[in-house]
């Protein structure tokens, strides 16, 4: 329908950091949380496909990058790139 879109895909750093963001929040139910989690790698599967990646590590820098992609319309740095590549390859493996 948008042939010029390009797609964002916001990533945690690891599933440990996602349970522990889940867990903190305290709004969810730990059988809720369970099936977020097992969701997860199901849309992080399908993340890996959209055309930018931005890893939610650190706020400022997660914010930083989607200004870099959304309002600059440039490419993240290679570093940023590096990261969050690496991230989806480890919370592929799981």
């Amino acid at each position: 329908m948008y042939p010029d879109t390009e797609t964002i895909f916001i990533l945690p750093p690891s599933f440990a950091d996602l349970k522990l963001r889940l867990n903190e929040r305290g709004l969810d139910k730990k059988k809720t949380i369970e099936k977020r989690l097992a969701e997860a790698k199901e849309e992080i599967r399908e993340g890996q496909h959209f055309d930018h990646l931005v890893i939610n590590d650190e706020f400022e820098e997660a914010l930083s990058d989607l200004k870099t992609l959304i309002l600059a319309n440039n490419k993240l740095s290679k570093e940023r790139q590096l990261i969050a590549k690496e991230s989806i390859s480890r919370l592929l493996e799981l």
